[in-house]
């Protein structure tokens, strides 16, 4: 979390900190007052540099104006800790249009979301149309020397084909991919252009609200624990018990060869990797509440163990174990 001198952040610290001629502030629009009525809450802020040389990161719309591209869209989600989703939302009776809407979500410290929502449309004759002037374009800005115009129109053709097949392809996947970005603009409060100087000479400070339990108190701890132990029951529920095994043809004979002893059919514990992953995410919660790093570290590594619960990611939970040790380790040969 970036603090100054382990002091708790605020609104007006991060306005005074993160001033306008250096950085560009995004800061959630909703009441100030829920983080002294909800308490285990807390402010952070990310930065996110932008550079508008790389075309994977801005493309430029006019002269020193800059758009943001979906790299950096994304980024500046991440770093805002949203999630989004998209859906179609036409009838899809017409092949040659499609409308999609996004909704940009955010946690607050009140147990709800602060959302917005987006939508966008494809016209496939438009799109069309602007497929064949730009092949029309293209034809005419690379033509060399002189060519006749049945040469000229058999290019602008092969182009135009082969442009209006990859729209048709991935043309509803762009749209849907525009409708979510425009949600995030939305929710963020990102502007459709910054200039050239603005994104050279600044970074993007993301705020956002984290979830900061003080583990030192018994009773948080052992209420994060048990939400955290009541989610992985879910995820790993017990084995179910054996059925008694049948038993062999021959021990039911009779005579003086059969064999009468009672055989054992108590069922056996499971064993296996799930006991092995249950065994290091109960490690891992323990390091966790006796963590002394940084709060950004405890966040991103409590983030990284929600999702491979969910996923049921052993090997990643594996990891997070052999990181937390090693860092354990490295504490107890600092003392």
């Amino acid at each position: 979390m970036d603090q100054q001198s382990g002091q708790t952040l605020t609104f007006e610290g991060i306005a005074e900190q993160y001033k306008p001629e250096n950085y560009i502030l995004l800061m959630p629009q909703i009441s100030r007052n829920l983080l002294h009525t909800v308490p285990m809450w807390s402010l952070d802020v990310a930065t996110v540099k932008i550079d508008p040389n790389d075309k994977k990161q801005a493309y430029q719309i006019v002269g020193s104006d800059y758009g943001l591209s979906k790299t950096s869209i994304d980024r500046l989600s991440t770093a805002a800790d949203l999630s989004i989703m998209a859906r179609r939302i036409d009838d899809r009776s017409n092949r040659m249009r499609a409308e999609f809407e996004a909704v940009a979500m955010m946690d607050t410290p009140s147990g709800g979301a602060r959302g917005q929502a987006r939508s966008c449309e494809w016209d496939g004759e438009l799109a069309k149309e602007k497929v064949h002037a730009q092949a029309v374009a293209s034809v005419q800005k690379n033509a060399t020397g002189n060519i006749t115009e049945e040469q000229f129109n058999l290019r602008v053709q092969t182009k135009f084909q082969k442009d209006w097949l990859a729209e048709q392809e991935f043309g509803k996947r762009k749209t849907e991919s525009k409708a979510g970005n425009r949600a995030v603009r939305a929710l963020l409060g990102l502007n459709t252009s910054y200039s050239k100087t603005e994104l050279m000479g600044k970074e993007f400070a993301v705020v956002r609200f984290v979830f900061t339990p003080d583990c030192s108190d018994r009773e948080v701890k052992m209420l994060v624990i048990s939400q955290t132990l009541q989610s992985r029951s879910m995820l790993y529920p017990a084995a179910p018990a054996l059925p008694p095994a049948a038993a062999p043809a021959g021990l039911l004979e009779s005579g003086p060869s059969a064999d009468t002893s009672p055989v054992d059919v108590t069922p056996q514990e499971p064993t296996g990797p799930s006991e092995e992953t249950d065994r290091m995410i109960g490690d891992i919660h323990d390091m966790l509440a006796d963590w002394d790093g940084s709060h950004k570290e405890w966040n991103q590594l409590n983030r990284r163990l929600d999702v491979a619960i969910k996923n049921k990611d052993a090997e990643t939970v594996g990891k997070i174990w052999n990181h937390l040790t090693d860092c354990k380790l490295k504490s107890e040969e600092g003392k």
